[in-house]
């Protein structure tokens, strides 16, 4: 029994370390396009989500509260030379595309596409993918958002 027991930990132990280094849609990018190219990614952490919620506006809008407590990290991915552009939103496109089962598109309009990954009833992660006046941005969102934080970012 103490065997198994162990067996059991050891199991788990393993599993949470791999969802642990899973990496999210930007971190993936990143990885695969950014050589060569004007990308950056700047990250929010998790620590940074904390002083958000100690702000003053923050904390007297229980609301926004609630939904920034649901947020695990925000990355942006943008570039600086223009030229790149459609070439990177391509790019971005094609790597949600080829992964259907992780990501599902959730809006498209005009020059902007919001896919997320889900598991259950809880989303684990919104990509917006744009183009904007000759720039693509990526915007990525991870925690464990119910869907009033999703409905909420859609209406913006």
């Amino acid at each position: 029994m103490k065997h198994l027991i162990s067996l059991l930990i050891a199991a788990l132990c393993t599993l949470t370390a791999a969802a642990q280094q899973e990496q999210d849609f930007a971190a993936r990018y990143m990885q695969l396009y950014a050589e060569g190219t004007s990308l950056t990614c700047s990250t929010v952490s998790p620590a940074m989500m904390q002083r958000l919620m100690n702000l003053p506006t923050v904390q007297d809008d229980s609301e926004m509260k609630a939904l920034i407590k649901e947020i695990k990290t925000l990355r942006i991915v943008q570039h600086e030379n223009r030229d790149e552009a459609d070439e990177l939103l391509q790019k971005a496109l094609t790597l949600a595309a080829d992964n259907p089962r992780r990501y599902q598109l959730t809006q498209e309009q005009d020059n902007r596409w919001i896919f997320s990954r889900k598991r259950g009833k809880v989303t684990l992660e919104i990509v917006l993918i744009t183009k904007m006046k000759q720039h693509f941005y990526l915007v990525n969102v991870t925690g464990n958002m119910t869907e009033r934080f999703t409905q909420h970012l859609l209406r913006r």
